[in-house]
């Protein structure tokens, strides 16, 4: 598994470098930016702040995503994908690679985007590490499906782009449903269970009485969910990985 993962940040090191880098010149700019009395005034529109704030989400989201991407395109869609199968390591040992990669850049950048945003003068509440928190659930998660997505599409298993973009989706429907119907959401007065959530998956709170509410059902079935395809996924690589 290590052989793994240091092959995959060799081969990463100019994605990995150049997001440092973004992170660095945004934490220098927002240095900057805070000492500036117009941005000072226009950080006083909620409205403003907002945009900031989900822009800056979206750029995470998308970044991880491509990161995610990039790794798994390489290993079954180029010519390294021979050298990686290559390594004395199983399918278990591949996956888990995988998720220690994969989580690990989601946790750097997560870190990274929070202290930017802090040194706007943003204030890092506990609404804001659940969400971070649910996007490194379903980051682990989209990971087992995408792995399993581009190995059957690689391996020629009955399976091309519109079969794994559909199985994507089915997995995600329980989801939405159960989600409509009971979730199970944190209020002030303790856990309880809550009908129309079903855009949970993609935003765990809801407003209500009591303030914010956080939807608590997204991020176990992302973390049930990936525990599953953590072991769907290693059988299947097992089995097929020869055909690399």
């Amino acid at each position: 598994m290590i052989s793994l993962i240091r092959y995959d940040l060799k081969r990463q090191r100019k994605f990995i470098l150049w997001a440092g880098l973004v992170a660095i010149l945004a934490l220098v700019g927002s240095f900057f930016l805070v000492r500036m009395p117009f941005f000072l005034n226009i950080m006083r529109d909620k409205d403003f702040t907002d945009i900031i704030l989900i822009s800056s989400i979206v750029i995470l989201l998308v970044g991880n995503i491509f990161f995610l991407g990039k790794i798994l395109y390489r290993d079954f869609f180029t010519s390294e994908g021979y050298f990686t199968f290559s390594l004395p390591a199983g399918g278990f040992d591949y996956v888990m690679a995988k998720i220690i990669e994969v989580g690990g850049f989601y946790l750097l950048t997560s870190l990274a985007f929070s202290v930017v945003l802090a040194a706007l003068g943003f204030v890092i509440t506990s609404d804001f590490i659940f969400y971070l928190a649910h996007g490194f659930a379903m980051d682990m998660f989209l990971t087992m499906l995408l792995l399993l997505a581009f190995a059957k599409v690689r391996f020629k298993d009955g399976f091309g782009i519109g079969k794994a973009i559909l199985l994507i989706g089915l997995i995600f429907l329980p989801l939405v449903i159960i989600t409509n119907f009971f979730a199970l959401v944190l209020v002030e007065d303790g856990l309880n269970v809550l009908s129309n959530m079903g855009l949970a998956f993609i935003y765990p709170f809801a407003y209500g009485g009591a303030g914010v509410y956080k939807i608590l059902t997204p991020i176990i079935y992302y973390f049930v969910g990936a525990c599953i395809m953590v072991l769907v996924d290693s059988f299947y690589l097992r089995d097929n990985v020869n055909l690399i």
